[in-house]
């Protein structure tokens, strides 16, 4: 449930957001590192390495690097994949937390603008996830 109190919080970095962006793929995402061997990719950054995983932890969305971090696979539902930081890039996914799925020959990405708590946007994505009907097949 959100919290009107935090919304009209002075405080951007705790204030949870009003509203949310959101991206959705499907199909083959490619990318030099992870899902696909060729270099076109979805996205604007490197996939990282499942191997460069790191904890979930609050206070990372004010993470300013060029590179994604990585916290491993998970699963989301009734779905296993890798969720990312995205890098805080000028482009669609800046910023995002991603989890990202195969099923079959085809390639899933649910995109979400991250917000602090993080465990808390990791929990909505979660969320998400499960509603989507390509995950629960």
């Amino acid at each position: 449930m959100l919290n009107v109190e935090s919304l009209r919080s002075l405080n951007r970095k705790t204030r949870r957001p009003s509203f949310v962006h959101l991206v959705i793929y499907a199909g083959d995402l490619g990318g030099p590192k992870g899902f696909q061997t060729h270099s076109h990719s979805a996205f604007l950054f490197e996939w990282p390495a499942l191997s460069s995983a790191r904890a979930l932890v609050d206070g990372l969305p004010s993470h300013r690097g060029t590179e994604a971090i990585a916290f491993g696979r998970r699963r989301f539902g009734e779905v296993e994949g890798e969720l990312v930081l995205a890098p805080a890039i000028q482009a669609m996914d800046g910023g995002h937390l991603i989890f990202r799925w195969r099923s079959g020959q085809v390639e899933y990405a649910i995109s979400l603008h991250a917000w602090e708590p993080l465990t808390e946007a990791a929990a909505t994505l979660r969320a998400l996830v499960a509603a989507v009907p390509a995950a629960r097949r």
